[in-house]
């Protein structure tokens, strides 16, 4: 027997019961007349077991009475009842397990050969389901509450660490500032008694001045270091450009840096290819960004060693190479080396070990030229520094 569209019976009966869903059809006696496997497999019997049967044997004791008026309410006045519309609705097991269900009703046909199709599906899953989402729901929703008052606390303490550092770069600029002029007028004074401008002065006072200058001379580049982090701290770092020779500038620098060097029997070797190197740049800047650089290079040099210099070109860029024989940088201090105040953590065997400030304004000065600065891998021993400048 076949439909007006050629479907065979026996054909819809097999997609039927390979339905996801269990799906049973009761006629108008409440007698189960198709059971798909779905459903036998849900309540735990045969369809043997169920075809001919009340459909209230699937339905649990206490509910039976009630389910078999609401049958006959609904046979008088049919409709079509989607899944959800009931809550509460439950079915019983062969082995006498009751567990919840959704059911979608749909009438079929009229008078004797009036029939009702149930789709019918185990809740548990969905309700289980439905749970577990309403816990997600519910933590979700008490972690926003929390991660609101967690912002809340990271912006007041946010808005105090800058205050703080707003403070402190005051503190820092008004110290330095106070500090710059006298150190200036004692550097200045040395430098006379030690030429002698004021009088001769014998082989020991002229020792004495030499160290006071020397010192003097020390202390101000700290305190023109500290001024100048906390212009940076402040967004006030200019950088002003100008055509220059960068061989004629780095020898100048070399050259005031083998004083310094020569103190501890230090060499330092400059190497360049080329006589002249032109590009734009601070002159100012620059020749302080190189010579902390190198200043820390002779620092941390064990004495009766080389520091190597060399200016080389690298794809579009000047490149300044500072080598020392010195030790080699931890790894613990190569990630914060340019960072302020970091002085790394080995022993200097110079006299002063600094403020831990020329790489954070090396730093500072390379990018705001376009440029770069780096440290190398580290080798067997030392420590190598590339200062990369752009070539426009």
């Amino acid at each position: 027997m076949t439909d007006e569209r050629g479907i065979s019976a026996t054909h819809l009966r097999e997609v039927l019961n390979e339905a996801p869903d269990g799906i049973v059809v009761v006629d108008g006696k409440g007698t189960l007349t198709f059971v798909n496997n779905t459903a036998t497999a849900m309540f735990g019997y045969s369809g043997r077991e169920l075809l001919g049967r009340p459909v209230e044997v699937l339905v649990p004791d206490a509910f039976r009475e009630a389910h078999a008026q609401h049958r006959a309410e609904y046979r008088a006045r049919p409709y079509v009842r989607q899944m959800g519309e009931l809550v509460n609705i439950a079915g019983i097991s062969k082995t006498g397990e009751v567990f919840p269900l959704d059911i979608k009703l749909s009438p079929i046909g009229r008078g004797k050969d009036f029939q009702v199709t149930a789709i019918i599906r185990d809740a548990r899953s969905y309700r289980q389901m439905k749970d577990r989402l309403e816990k997600h729901a519910s933590s979700l929703t008490r972690m926003n509450a929390e991660m609101r008052v967690l912002m809340g606390e990271l912006e007041e303490k946010k808005q105090k660490l800058e205050r703080a550092s707003a403070q402190r770069t005051l503190i820092l600029g008004v110290t330095a500032h106070d500090l710059r002029d006298p150190l200036a007028a004692i550097l200045g004074y040395a430098k006379v008694l030690h030429e002698g401008l004021l009088g001769e002065i014998n082989p020991q006072q002229r020792d004495a001045t030499e160290r006071i200058r020397r010192q003097s001379d020390y202390i101000l580049r700290l305190v023109n270091d500290l001024l100048d982090v906390a212009s940076i701290e402040a967004g006030q770092f200019r950088i002003e450009q100008t055509e220059l020779d960068m061989v004629r500038l780095l020898q100048d620098v070399v050259t005031v840096e083998r004083i310094a060097a020569d103190e501890r029997s230090l060499r330092i070797v400059l190497n360049h290819d080329q006589e002249e190197l032109a590009l734009k740049g601070d002159p100012v800047k620059l020749e302080q960004a190189i010579r902390n650089i190198i200043g820390n290079a002779v620092k941390f040099a064990p004495s009766d060693s080389t520091v190597r210099v060399g200016l080389s070109l690298d794809d579009g860029f000047a490149a300044i190479r500072v080598h020392n024989e010195g030790p080699v940088v931890p790894d613990e201090v190569r990630e914060h080396i340019f960072d302020p105040f970091t002085s790394g953590s080995a022993e200097s065997p110079s006299q002063h070990r600094g403020a831990g400030l020329g790489l954070t304004i090396a730093r500072t000065i390379a990018l705001g030229h376009g440029g770069d600065i780096h440290l190398e891998p580290s080798g067997q021993s030392g420590a190598t520094f590339v200062f990369r400048l752009p070539i426009k």
